[in-house]
């Protein structure tokens, strides 16, 4: 057997270790005949391996094709070529089993050799973790050549090893390589995460010798000069802090550190100032320079503590402080107010100290400041005050919009084609297309025969298919529709010798959706049964006359009056159904021609329409503790708590819900509950929208249910109530737009919706319904900022965003409506006596006092007023004292 084909079978064998023991004996012609014949093999390992994949490598092969290569690839760039295969290199850093394998391998070759070698595989590497790393750094030190100028050598030198590891390693690189972790891009990324007691920090200052500590100082304070960000520099600081330098040390460097104050990020600034504030004997013109670049910064911190060191200078030196003067006007147009009125009061201070030039300098800086503080030291130097700016002027109200026409709903389908081209048209939303399919199922002269059969078909071939939504229903009825001539697709198909199923067997639980949408997939249910078993109604009654769902009750009654005529009686559900949308306002005329009804339906319908239809329910919104877990099935309960409450009166959680735990503390999360008080109407549809809340619902299955309840808008929102969830992309959020088009009262439900929306979705989601509600006058505003308040105080929502959202429908033609929400909220989110003042309220006064200027309002606001009394001078206060000082004006 050849060496090659030795060699050959120890690869296939994956043997690396013995490739590299048999190729150290072989004699040149040996190594040139395998280092020839290793390409030619990569193409038969796959054949080798009977798992082997289009889309795998040769990985597994790696070490030992790396370790026959490293043995007999005599030149040093084809062996870097080898090396660095793609199809068996991997892209991590390589195992220390074969480090040391491939160095003993290449330890036989000649010195200028390996020299070679190294400065080639220096200049592979990308990154830290690159393949070759160990390799390469050990035929640096082996070699003791000077590592070549690159980067990722450098970073990766860092993240391999530390400085006392190699201080033991033969032939050490530390000297060679420590001055250039100061100037390679990427080693203050690569030790970002340094602490103190780090080796790279702890253990070079703790090790190092006063050239060293020269070396580290004056590499650390250049990199500080090169710039960078943060991130790039928190190690550097961190090291330099590390080395604690003296003030002997500082002198010489105090012109560098001055330089880093004006632009350097925050911390390295901040170690800057606090070693140039060790130095007595600072140079006057550094001093000025310095105390210039801390008060050009924007961070309040830095230029407050450039406010102190100025104090403190003027203090330690006698004589007149006209140098400093130029210095602190700097402060006088700082962003913050604390800075500029500190500044204003360091001016004061030192105005016996100022010659008339160091006087005028202050005095023309006047102007800068705000008028109250600037009045306060002109009147000390004299100067131009600033005038007042009035930002509220440009205010131009948008247009409320008009209100919403409900147009009729769509002509009835007049043939199959019809049915087939709705199927098609995606535009049409699913709710309404239902309504319009099903009325056309029982009006249209269509072979019900067939209908049934390919119905029972489709259902029995997918027994298992979940029915949640309405899509479930009426899609398998789209094939049984020729697209052209309104003949079924198919043959008609031998009915199954099983019995037919009931339909209403197929529906989910109650609590698998919500139950205003439970009530539709019932109607579909009973319909494709009455089909099936060849009694279908005339017509059914519910559907609607009006897009929004509304119901004529001229209408609705004719349609009763059919169906006595026919003898069939309407179906239940529709029949529910129908009085839930038939319209609040039913002339004399229909009462009189539903009272000569004679069916018990028509009776009832009757009576219903007398009655005035289904009262408006009392629907209350209170905040409970609810656990994550308590009403949902696992998987749902992972995104997240959803709440909802059965009625207070049923006893009862929603149908399928476990018990609530006992005692469950404060482990909960508070959620809104909506909770319904109304009587029972003794239609057990009807009767489930009052009593069960939606909650243990996947939100992908939620359609729009506003047409159901088209006369009962606030009942509409407590349902959503319990199925929004705190999702930017949820379905559900969706459906509250559709609640603009309802009919009936608007109270807390409908508020505490529009609430949540807006505070977790953002106002664009609310805009319009929100608009439309105030321009028709149907929203209860203080109800509004009452449930804004109570979601910023159990959930902590942003006051930020409730202030951009009122900011937002104020500009849209809502802001004397929005003065209301804002005014009520104000009184409900300001700190009562001693209580400290919630993040983010400074945004709501400051939007109120612009508010304010928008609708020229006056008012007293008792809990403004204790506020505005409160001691001190924080921004808050000042913005509170401003609005007060404007409301309460003459």
């Amino acid at each position: 057997m050849t060496a090659w084909e030795t060699v050959r079978d120890l690869i296939n064998r994956k043997a690396a270790d013995e490739v590299a023991a048999f190729t150290a004996g072989l004699g040149d012609a040996e190594r040139r005949e395998i280092a020839k014949n290793l390409p030619g093999h990569l193409p038969v390992l796959p054949s080798l391996d009977p798992d082997w994949q289009p889309w795998h490598n040769l990985i597994r092969y790696g070490p030992a094709l790396r370790a026959a290569g490293a043995a007999t690839i005599g030149g040093t760039a084809a062996l870097v070529t080898w090396l660095y295969r793609r199809d068996h290199t991997p892209g991590g850093t390589e195992h220390e089993s074969e480090r040391v394998r491939l160095l003993e391998i290449l330890a036989a070759r000649p010195a200028e050799w390996q020299a070679d070698l190294a400065r080639r595989l220096s200049l592979k590497i990308r990154r830290a973790d690159s393949w070759g790393v160990g390799v390469t750094l050990g035929l640096l030190r082996r070699t003791g050549i000077e590592p070549p100028a690159h980067d990722p050598l450098i970073v990766g030198w860092v993240a391999t090893t530390t400085p006392a590891e190699e201080a033991t390693e033969p032939g050490s690189l530390l000297d060679r390589m420590l001055p250039r972790i100061f100037e390679a891009e990427g080693v203050g990324r690569q030790l970002q995460w340094a602490k103190p007691d780090d080796p790279w920090i702890a253990g070079l200052a703790a090790e190092a010798t006063p050239a060293r500590r020269e070396t580290l100082l004056r590499g650390c304070v250049g990199r500080f000069l090169r710039g960078g960000s943060p991130i790039d520099l928190r190690y550097f600081g961190r090291l330099h802090e590390a080395l604690r330098p003296t003030p002997e040390e500082i002198a010489p460097r105090a012109r560098d550190y001055v330089r880093l104050l004006p632009a350097a990020p925050g911390p390295i600034a901040e170690l800057a100032l606090n070693h140039l504030r060790r130095l007595d004997d600072l140079d006057p013109s550094e001093l000025t320079e310095a105390l210039e670049g801390l008060l050009f910064r924007v961070e309040r911190g830095l230029a407050e503590s450039g406010l102190m060191w100025l104090e403190e200078s003027v203090r330690r030196r006698p004589g007149p402080a006209d140098e400093l003067a130029p210095a602190l006007t700097l402060a006088f147009g700082h962003k913050t107010f604390e800075v500029r009125q500190r500044a204003v009061r360091i001016a004061l201070k030192l105005a016996p100290r100022l010659s008339r030039a160091g006087a005028t300098t202050i005095g023309e800086a006047v102007s800068a400041l705000p008028p109250r503080l600037g009045s306060t030291l002109a009147a000390a130097f004299g100067g131009e005050v600033a005038e007042a700016e009035e930002v509220f002027d440009d205010f131009v109200p948008g247009t409320l919009p008009g209100p919403i026409r409900p147009r009729p709903f769509p002509a009835p389908l007049k043939s199959a084609r019809e049915i087939a081209d709705l199927f098609a048209n995606h535009a049409d939303d699913n709710p309404r297309r239902v309504e319009r399919i099903l009325a056309a199922l029982v009006t249209l002269d269509i072979d019900r025969d067939r209908l049934a059969t390919d119905l029972i078909t489709e259902y029995l071939r997918r027994p298992g298919t979940l029915r949640n939504t309405l899509g479930t229903w009426i899609d398998p009825l789209r094939g049984m529709f020729h697209p052209s001539g309104g003949e079924p697709s198919a043959a008609v198909r031998p009915l199954p010798t099983a019995p037919p199923p009931s339909f209403a067997d197929l529906l989910p639980a109650p609590d698998k959706v919500p139950t205003p949408q439970w009530i539709t997939l019932n109607r579909c249910a009973e319909l494709f049964d009455a089909l099936i078993a060849g009694n279908p109604p005339p017509v059914l009654l519910a559907t609607p006359t009006r897009e929004d769902g509304l119901l004529d009750p001229g209408v609705f009654v004719d349609r009763l009056a059919v169906c006595e005529a026919a003898g069939t009686p309407p179906l239940p559900a529709d029949f529910q159904q129908a009085l839930l949308r038939v319209a609040r306002t039913v002339p004399a005329e229909v009462q009189e021609k539903a009272a000569t009804l004679t069916s018990p339906e028509g009776r009832q319908a009757a009576r219903w329409l007398a009655e005035g239809g289904l009262p408006d329910p009392k629907v209350t919104v209170e905040w409970s503790r609810v656990h994550p877990r308590l009403f949902l099935p696992q998987w749902l309960a992972e995104r997240g708590p959803v709440e909802g409450r059965a009625d207070r009166d049923s006893g009862g959680s929603p149908p399928g819900a476990p018990d609530q735990a006992p005692n469950p503390g404060n482990s909960g999360t508070l959620r809104p509950t909506a909770v319904v008080d109304a009587p029972m109407t003794g239609y057990p549809l009807i009767d489930g929208i009052l009593t069960n809340l939606s909650t243990r619902v996947n939100p992908w299955l939620v359609e729009d249910f506003s047409p159901v309840l088209p006369n009962h808008r606030e009942l509409s929102a407590a349902h959503l109530l319990a199925l929004v969830r705190a999702s930017r992309y949820d379905p559900v959020a969706s459906s509250t737009k559709r609640l603009i088009t309802t009919d009936g009262p608007a109270g807390a439900a409908l508020s505490a919706v529009l609430a949540q929306d807006t505070l977790l979705f953002g106002h664009d989601h609310t805009s319009a319904p929100v608009l439309q509600l105030i321009a028709g006058d149907e929203l209860p505003l203080d109800e509004l900022a009452v449930q804004f308040a109570q979601r910023i105080k159990n959930t902590g929502d942003s006051i930020k965003k409730l202030s951009d959202a009122l900011e937002h429908f104020a500009r849209n033609g809502a802001h004397h409506q929005m003065w209301t929400v804002t005014e009520t909220a104000l009184r409900l989110l300001l700190p009562a006596e001693k209580e400290k003042a919630r993040t983010g309220l400074i945004y709501l006064i400051t939007f109120a006092a612009m508010l304010a200027r928008w609708t020229d309002t006056r008012a007293e606001i008792p809990e403004l007023t204790a506020l505005a009394a409160r001691k001190g001078d924080t921004k808050l206060l000042r913005e509170a004292r401003t609005l007060r000082a404007y409301l309460i004006r003459p």
